[in-house]
């Protein structure tokens, strides 16, 4: 059986076919996209952020009063360094920090290429080693139960987790 309705255009003389989604088609296509932003939105925020958020939100991060950290990092091409705002949550033995933009982010792929970086978190100046990138199952049992409900409703699937260096 077909879904095609028959329409008439406003003279009345071509018949114009239209299809409707099945009820199964709909279904299937909200299931995989909860969770996901469409790119344009994703491209617009990441840019936003960076040129915007970012400058205003790095004055306070890193100070005892911030509720963001500070990560010291350096470019894996320039070798530059660069200073990015970002929310830390501290765990047993380093950080989980949370990805909204993915993992493809120019501070993550850096802090992966090198290895290492440097962390200011309340006052504190960390220097955090073996990033990588983790799912949300992995980390769930490490942090508050009200961080991870908050990231579940942002729809956060993959983070950051660094070790604390021991060494001083």
């Amino acid at each position: 059986m077909s879904n095609a309705t028959p329409t008439v255009n406003r003279t009345g003389t071509t018949p114009i076919e239209v299809r409707s989604q099945t009820r199964d088609a709909k279904s299937a296509k909200s299931k995989r996209d909860v969770g996901t932003m469409p790119s344009w939105l994703n491209w617009f925020l990441r840019r936003f952020t960076k040129h915007v958020v970012n400058p205003l939100t790095l004055r306070r991060a890193g100070r005892f009063e911030s509720s963001h950290a500070a990560l010291h990092h350096v470019g894996r091409k320039t070798n530059r360094p660069y200073v990015t705002p970002l929310v830390a949550e501290p765990v047993e033995g380093g950080f989980v920090i949370p990805l909204p933009y993915g993992e493809d982010t120019d501070w993550c792929r850096n802090l992966v290429a090198a290895g290492k970086g440097t962390l200011h978190v309340k006052g504190e100046t960390i220097v955090i080693l073996n990033p990588r990138v983790v799912e949300m199952a992995s980390v769930q049992d490490q942090v508050r139960a009200a961080q991870v409900r908050n990231w579940t409703r942002l729809g956060l699937r993959s983070f950051l987790r660094v070790d604390r260096s021991t060494s001083y």
